[in-house]
């Protein structure tokens, strides 16, 4: 179960990066 760690990871990182991707 640790796909699920790294899953969990790599969505909080998006979220926080939330990368300024304005058309």
């Amino acid at each position: 179960m640790f796909h699920l760690l790294l899953e969990a990871i790599d969505i909080i990182s998006r979220l926080r990066v939330r990368p300024p991707h304005r058309a």
